[in-house]
């Protein structure tokens, strides 16, 4: 039985950048990606690696804790942009300390 490649993380790691630089793509050359590209997919193949070798080389498990991961670090600042300075009565929930507790939640849930 062929096993199928795991590739979801770097896909997830490589969005971002080829969606900002879609966005912009008449102000910047492709060459400015490629720095930041590996940079991702470095992170993505060591940190694979190394879950791979914690979880006693469980490649599927090691992939979607590390999608997980790139999601979350990846949205993270969108996120703040929107509820940044937001409140529900007088407790201020737009706050980095919140949403990092929020973050590290959802980082635990989806493992």
């Amino acid at each position: 039985m062929k096993k199928t490649p795991i590739v979801h993380p770097f896909l997830f790691g490589l969005f971002p950048i080829l969606f900002l630089y879609s966005y912009n793509i008449s102000e910047l050359p492709f060459t400015e990606i490629l720095i930041p590209s590996a940079i991702v997919l470095g992170f993505a193949a060591v940190s694979m690696t190394l879950l791979w070798l914690i979880l006693k080389k469980d490649f599927k498990k090691s992939g979607i804790i590390t999608s997980c991961f790139l999601i979350l670090f990846f949205s993270y600042g969108r996120v703040y942009d929107v509820i940044q300075g937001a409140a529900v009565g007088t407790f201020m929930v737009g706050r980095h300390r919140y949403l990092m507790i929020l973050w590290a939640l959802l980082f635990i849930l989806g493992l």
